[in-house]
């Protein structure tokens, strides 16, 4: 190789070099992305119950309308099944309210 070959390669490696940074300047500008869980009704349940809420029996209804006014919105159907494996699992205890499904602390 001679020296003309050997600088001709210098060069490139340069500008290969500059262009490899400024990329990598771009990426590091725009931030990291951090990835968060969405939060399951289960994990809502446990929530409500390391607050107390459940302290007193709570129908479907009620469990919805709280959750509503912290912003997460269900369907009453949406909260059958999580609720009855809560209580499976036992994490909550339910007990009837006026013919109704109330939910409490076990």
């Amino acid at each position: 190789m001679t020296n003309e070959e050997i600088v001709e390669i210098k060069k490139q490696l340069e500008e290969h070099e500059k262009r490899i940074e400024s990329l990598e300047n771009l990426f590091k500008s725009k931030g990291k992305r951090i990835i968060t869980r969405r939060k399951s009704i289960t994990d809502h349940l446990n929530h409500l119950k390391s607050e107390d809420f459940f302290d007193q029996p709570k129908t479907t209804q009620e469990i919805i309308d709280r959750l509503a006014y912290e912003g997460y919105h269900y369907r009453q159907q949406s909260m059958t099944e999580p609720l009855q494996r809560a209580v499976r699992q036992e994490i909550l205890g339910r007990v009837k309210k006026n013919k109704i499904w109330a939910y409490c602390k076990r």
